[in-house]
């Protein structure tokens, strides 16, 4: 059973409100994965990348990369992600690569955000 620690402000959870903020709190942390031709198989993938974040008045844009056993290959597709501390969520995933070390996998969000003048 996984003990659940407190989310410090800086590491909200990801399943709660995906953002840039939410992911690069988890850089270098691992993360179960669930999913793909057989829903109960589990690989752990480790958060290695947030890219530049783009924001404009309306969007906020970005991607994050992980890397993944050698072994272990996940086609495109959308995978269910745990977490102890960000929670639970599923994301889309692609292959972005391999080297000797692992495999790379990517995903990109285009979030809208809240108006400040609305608010």
């Amino acid at each position: 059973m996984l003990s659940v620690r407190p989310v410090p402000a800086a590491a909200a959870a990801v399943s709660r409100s995906p953002s840039y903020d939410s992911f690069r709190a988890y850089i270098g942390e691992r993360f179960r994965v669930y999913g793909g031709s057989g829903a109960r198989e589990v690989v752990s993938l480790r958060l290695i990348e947030v890219s530049e974040r783009h924001q404009d008045t309306h969007t906020e844009t970005f991607s994050v990369r992980f890397q993944g056993p050698p072994a272990r290959p996940l086609s495109n597709g959308v995978y269910t992600f745990e977490h102890p501390r960000s929670g639970t969520f599923e994301l889309f995933l692609e292959t972005a690569g391999s080297e000797a070390d692992g495999l790379y996998y990517s995903a990109g969000f285009n979030l809208m955000v809240e108006d400040a003048a609305r608010r």
